[in-house]
Formats: C-alpha cells, structure tokens, sequence
C-alpha cells in the first residue's frame, strides 16, 4: 500500500518531510475508521496495521519514518539500474 497516497488528502493526513504523519493522531483515526483500508494494511503491511491499532503514536511515527526510508532507498536502487 503506497502510504503517499493519502498525503494530498487533508492537511491532517499529510506528511512531514522525513515521512512522519503531521497529525499521527488524525492518520491513526482515518485508518481505525475504515475497515477496507485496515484489511489492506493488513494484508500489504501487518506491522503497520497492529501499530494503528495499538496506541503508541511514538511507534506509528517511527515505522512511518522506515517506509518513507525504504521506499527513498528502492526508488534511488530504480534510478540506479537505469
């Protein structure tokens, strides 16, 4: 699940330059909210999904932070191969 896609939604579902969530709080709400996006997420990144649930907002923002890395480092290894 391409977590970039929310950015543009509502300023409280944007995210901060090194990935985090603006609004953690928000993001963690609109997830909670919608039982098709919470089986999505559960099926495309369970780690994230049980943080969502969980309530340690430390935590959502510190694997928010990963994904935006990870997904930096397989975008740079695209570039590379070109």
């Amino acid at each position: 699940m391409d977590l970039n896609y929310f950015s543009g939604s509502t300023n409280d579902l944007s995210f901060n330059t090194d990935g985090s969530a603006i609004n953690p709080g928000a993001f963690q709400q609109h997830f909670r909210r919608d039982s098709n996006l919470m089986g999505q997420l559960f099926q495309n990144d369970p780690e994230l999904a049980q943080v969502i649930l969980g309530n340690d907002l430390n935590k959502l923002q510190e694997i928010l932070r990963l994904r935006h890395r990870q997904r930096d480092q397989l975008r740079r290894q695209k570039e590379e191969e070109m």
